[in-house]
C-alpha cells in the first residue's frame, strides 16, 4: 500500500480505540499507555545521476598502450556475417609538423589511423583520421575536421546529450593518386541512456550505453568499466548490424 494512505489510517485507528477506551471508563489512571503514534519516514535523498565516466578508461588513452579485441558481427536475423579481429595501440605521431597522439587499428587488410588529443580529462578531439586498405589495388583516405572533431560522451550523465556538428574534408587516394578533396557536413546528437548490464560472447558486463544519431545513421554502443565496447548496434539504409564482443584484453590484461 502506498505510504501516503497507510499512515494516516493509523492515525485514525488510533484515535477510535481512545475514544472506545473514554466511552467505557477505561481512560482512567488504571489504563494502560497508549502507543506512540507512528510517524512519517523522511524522503530520501537522491542518488546523484550515474555519469558515463565510470565507463572511461584513461588507460586507452595513453601513449604505448595496446589491446586485443575479437567481435562477431551479425545481421538482422541473427546470421553470423563476419568476426574481424583487431588489434590496436597508441603512440606518438606527428600531424602537419605538430605532435599528436595516435590510436591505430588494425583488422585484416585495412588499418584505421585516428590523430587525436584529450582536452580537460575525457574530452577526446579528433584531429584527423586515416584509413588504408592492402590489396592488388591499394587504397586511402585522409580526413580533416572543421570545427574541430570533439566526442564529449564521457561528460554527461543519465538522460544527458550532447550535440555535435563539423565539416569533414577527405581526400581519397587509389594506388598512390590522390583523388580531388570532397567535404561533408556532419551533424548529430549523443546520447547517454544510462547503466545496464548485458551479455555478450565475452561474458556479462556493467555497461554504459549511449546512443548516437546522425541524418542516416543510429549507433547504440555498450562500453565496458574497462573502456571498450561490448556490443553495438547499427541501424541504416542498409539494414541492422550488430557486433558482439568475443575477447578483449587490454595491455595483456583480459576483460571480465
Amino acid at each position: 500500500m502506498n505510504a501516503d494512505f497507510e499512515v494516516p489510517s493509523r492515525f485514525c485507528l488510533a484515535a477510535l480505540l481512545l475514544l472506545g477506551l473514554a466511552s467505557c471508563g477505561g481512560g482512567g489512571s488504571g489504563s494502560a499507555t497508549p502507543s506512540p503514534v507512528p510517524t512519517v519516514a523522511p524522503t530520501p535523498t537522491p542518488h546523484p545521476l550515474p555519469l558515463a565516466s565510470a565507463c572511461f578508461n584513461p588507460v586507452l588513452f595513453q601513449a604505448g598502450s595496446h589491446w586485443e579485441l575479437n567481435y562477431e558481427e551479425r545481421d538482422a536475423t541473427g546470421k553470423l556475417v563476419g568476426s574481424p579481429p583487431e588489434n590496436e595501440t597508441v603512440s606518438v605521431g606527428n600531424l602537419d609538423g605538430k605532435p599528436a597522439l595516435v590510436m591505430t587499428s588494425r583488422s585484416g587488410i585495412e588499418t584505421d589511423s585516428r590523430y587525436f588529443a584529450l582536452r580537460d580529462g575525457n574530452v577526446i578531439e579528433t584531429l584527423a583520421d586515416e584509413i588504408f586498405i592492402f590489396g592488388p589495388i591499394p587504397l586511402g583516405s585522409h580526413a580533416t575536421y572543421t570545427p574541430a572533431k570533439l566526442d564529449r560522451r564521457w561528460t554527461l550523465a543519465s538522460g544527458q546529450a550532447d550535440s555535435f556538428g563539423y565539416t569533414a574534408a577527405t581526400v581519397s587516394d587509389v594506388a598512390g593518386s590522390p583523388g580531388e578533396p570532397t567535404s561533408l557536413a556532419v551533424s548529430g546528437v549523443i546520447s547517454y541512456l544510462g547503466e545496464e548490464k548485458i551479455t555478450v560472447p565475452a561474458g556479462t558486463f556493467n555497461t554504459c550505453k549511449f546512443q548516437t544519431i546522425t541524418a542516416s545513421t543510429t549507433v547504440t554502443e555498450w562500453f565496458t568499466t574497462a573502456g571498450i565496447v561490448a556490443k553495438t548496434t547499427t541501424v541504416d539504409a542498409s539494414g541492422t548490424l550488430q557486433r558482439n564482443l568475443v575477447f578483449g584484453a587490454v595491455n595483456g590484461i583480459a576483460i571480465q
